[in-house]
């Protein structure tokens, strides 16, 4: 009975003296504050002057939950911009809050464990870019706390390096294979291993920052021989039937041709008079057109379709008949008449544009050689111009018909296919001009003075030796274009 009531008389003091002061102190004071989650982001980069960090950076940058997306990171000397991200076009220096939005947006926000003053200046961003261009290592951490006050677990894996070490990325265990493995995933996941590394790596496409050589050197793939494909009894007719159709159109072709010679030798020959035969030869041409084209490629239309080809089909019996007109060197329908069968304000601007340099062009003493070829590309420019009537976007019409037919002037002046363009001015006149019409912006370039440029230019060529620094275009091939937000890249050659 006594060491019962010791029990209790000890139980009752441990209870009162310990558990409520404990309770007291609870009630007493505010919980503690949770800090912010502690993330990982890793900064993947590649220099677009590997002699040169500072002509700016091809990064992406990943962290647990998402990407950042690809984005090149430029520097200025220009202190109110000293470094941003390339949005396409020219940043002014009164648009600071665009430049601190762009920069917050790829790179402020991939980072958690951040105060309200990190990474929130021009300046502080530049610091940054120094720090990535500062390294040369494939792979090493950073610590941003004392220069940011960032907390989070922080790397650099450097692609240039990557190329010219290869090797370690076999060792699927090694950080760098791993880090390279999260890249192809687009987020950071945790562990040291993963059984898919191979087969996920190589068949990435790594775009811009790495080549598909080195990826092949990494794994020594080898290009498989594809193996032969039995036809199906289905797929052999749709060949049958195509071979068939490609041996009509060339029937096709050959009877034009003949046709247009019995013409020509009939016309020598005989003083027949002009109009009346080729009134002949087109009712024949027609005909020809019409039995041989019919079965194959032609369904019977509704009234409504009908209605819909019939301006399509008079713009392009008008383009016949002037082709015929000037090979017979008569003259049966005026300008007027022809102007005045376009609706569309733009297809009748160009149209007066085209009739405008067809006769400067043939009072041009230098353009003599050449200006059967130039009369050619502007009949089938405006044979197109009848597809603006039918209600084609101009977006598409740019994109399948201005921008080629561009193209096919430049040709004309390039001897050889990896000649520069070389344009005479009265021709580059009416390109100006016909750019101006359909609102199309020509990418500048200045050959041996303009950078090569990813977003604006496409290589085609290289020269290895020169005086010229690396990264400078020496000759243009084909003009590039911006018509709204679409860009066509202008193909040349630069200097390594």
């Amino acid at each position: 009975m006594p060491s019962s009531l010791v029990k209790f008389v000890v139980l009752f003091c441990l209870t009162n003296f310990t558990v409520l002061p404990l309770c007291d102190n609870a009630v007493g004071q505010s919980a503690p504050q949770v800090s912010p989650e502690k993330g990982v982001v890793c900064i993947y980069y590649k220099r677009l002057n590997p002699s040169n960090a500072f002509e700016g950076l091809l990064m992406q940058l990943i962290n647990k939950h998402t990407t950042s997306g690809k984005f090149i990171l430029r520097t200025d000397s220009n202190a109110q911009k000293a470094v941003y991200v390339d949005i396409g076009r020219e940043i002014q220096p009164n648009e600071r809050d665009v430049i601190e939005r762009n920069l917050s947006a790829r790179i402020g926000d991939m980072f958690l464990a951040k105060s309200d003053k990190s990474l929130k200046t021009v300046a502080q961003y530049r610091e940054l870019f120094d720090l990535i261009a500062q390294n040369d290592r494939v792979f090493q951490q950073v610590d941003l706390t004392k220069a940011f006050d960032i907390k989070d677990t922080v790397y650099l894996f450097d692609f240039d390096a990557a190329a010219q070490n290869y090797s370690i990325f076999k060792n699927d265990r090694r950080p760098e294979a791993l880090a390279l493995y999260h890249f192809v995933n687009e987020r950071w996941n945790s562990g040291q291993f993963y059984a898919d590394y191979k087969s996920r790596v190589s068949k990435h496409d790594f775009k811009e920052f790495l080549d598909p050589d080195i990826l092949n050197a990494i794994f020594q793939m080898r290009p498989q021989t594809p193996l032969p494909v039995e036809l199906s009894e289905a797929q052999r007719r749709t060949i049958s039937s195509a071979d068939q159709k490609a041996t009509w159109a060339l029937i096709l072709s050959i009877i034009s041709l003949l046709i247009s010679a019995f013409g020509l030798l009939t016309n020598t020959i005989q003083s027949r008079d002009k109009s009346d035969l080729l009134s002949r030869l087109d009712g024949k041409v027609k005909l020809l057109e019409n039995r041989l084209n019919k079965p194959f490629y032609q369904t019977e239309l509704t009234s409504e379709e009908d209605n819909r080809r019939t301006s399509q089909q008079i713009q392009g019996l008008i383009a016949r008949v002037i082709a015929l007109e000037r090979a017979a060197g008569v003259k049966i329908m005026d300008d007027a008449h022809r102007t005045g069968s376009f609706k569309n304000e733009t297809a009748a601007q160009l149209y007066d544009l085209i009739q405008l340099y067809r006769q400067k062009w043939s009072q041009e003493p230098s353009l003599t050689n050449v200006f059967g070829q130039l009369t050619l590309c502007l009949d089938d420019f405006a044979f197109r111009l009848s597809e603006l009537e039918n209600g084609l976007v101009m977006k598409d019409f740019v994109v399948r018909y201005a921008m080629p037919h561009i193209d096919a002037l430049d040709a004309l002046f390039q001897p050889e296919p990896d000649a520069p363009i070389s344009t005479p001015a009265i021709v580059n006149e009416y390109i100006q001009q016909l750019e101006q019409i359909l609102s199309i912006t020509e990418i500048e370039v200045r050959v041996k003075i303009s950078r090569f440029d990813n977003e604006r230019h496409e290589k085609v060529g290289a020269i290895l030796k020169t005086n010229l620094e690396p990264g400078t275009i020496t000759k243009v091939l084909r003009r590039g274009f911006i018509h709204g937000e679409s860009i066509r890249k202008a193909q040349v050659i630069r200097a390594e």
